[in-house]
């Protein structure tokens, strides 16, 4: 048990990246924000290309109730074999102080369950919402690389020794 080769690993998938995933960060919004603090509610909107073709777009508005801020996304989401879905649903957003005197801004996840307060959210290829990571169970690539040699290492501590002249 946990030899080499032992498991079922050849039908191990990895898990998904955040390099693979549209991604909204809260200093993107920060024009809208400043719109919404002067009353406005203009209409903002994201798009992302693949190729140099547009291959997706939000649009997106920030709104303040009871002196709380919340992010509104508005797009459609077409799943493989799927009718296209509109969504439309609001993401608190939360403030910390930094050591300069300004604001910064963060995301709580829309998630049911979570609420975390996230610098970024994502959404996956074949997922709907977007939410934080730890949501949508994605990992950064640098994780997947990080013990991508360790088990030919074990194997040949010679190789190592290589690896780390190289360094």
């Amino acid at each position: 048990m946990g030899n080499y080769r032992s498991g079922r690993w050849n039908f191990h998938t990895a898990r998904q990246t955040t390099g693979a995933s549209r991604r909204i960060y809260p200093k993107n919004i920060r024009p809208a924000i400043a719109f919404a603090e002067k009353g406005s509610l203009a209409r903002w909107s994201f798009s992302w290309n693949r190729g140099g073709e547009p291959c997706g777009s939000i649009s997106y508005q920030v709104e303040i109730k009871n002196d709380l801020y919340f992010l509104r996304l508005i797009y459609t989401v077409t799943l493989a074999g799927k009718e296209p879905e509109p969504l439309d649903y609001s993401i608190p957003l939360t403030t910390t102080p930094t050591p300069w005197g300004a604001l910064r801004w963060w995301f709580t996840c829309p998630a049911a369950g979570c609420g975390r307060r996230v610098g970024a959210l994502y959404l996956p290829p074949g997922a709907r919402r977007f939410a934080c990571r730890h949501c949508h169970n994605l990992t950064y690539q640098a994780c997947l690389d990080s013990h991508k040699y360790d088990t030919l290492y074990k194997r040949y501590p010679a190789l190592e020794a290589l690896d780390l002249l190289r360094r």
